[in-house]
């Protein structure tokens, strides 16, 4: 009995176990909207290759984003100080109370406020 025990043992056929390094053993869940899922799995099905293995790659050759530049508290006052000026500056422009030739000189100001913010809140700037 025992003699058949073994030759059943090393007749086992399927995948030989996985080194202990290479065995892929954790888990990280994140969440997603519908819209998102179905990009991922579009990008998926695109590469003909399984969503996990797909995101495994992606997660794993990509740089992480530049982290957020910190500020101190004294510049992010002044930013929105100015930014301030800047609203009653162009609310001035609307009512007629300052020259309409400001106009196009506050635009751009704006403009560039409106970058610097959302680089600062590491955003992409609105066209």
């Amino acid at each position: 009995m025992a003699a058949s025990r073994e030759r059943q043992e090393s007749a086992r056929v399927g995948r030989p176990a996985l080194h202990p390094k290479r065995l892929r053993s954790h888990r990280v869940v994140i969440r997603l909207r519908p819209d998102e899922l179905a990009v991922i799995e579009q990008l998926a099905a695109e590469a003909e290759l399984p969503l996990t293995v797909l995101v495994r790659q992606l997660l794993l050759t990509q740089r992480a984003p530049a982290p957020r530049p910190t500020l101190s508290p004294d510049v992010v006052r002044e930013i929105r100080r100015q930014g301030n000026n800047l609203n009653q500056l162009l609310r001035a422009i609307h009512t007629r109370s300052a020259p309409l030739t400001l106009l196009p000189t506050v635009h751009e100001i704006l403009a560039l406020y409106r970058a610097l913010r959302a680089f600062l809140d590491g955003k992409e700037p609105r066209q």
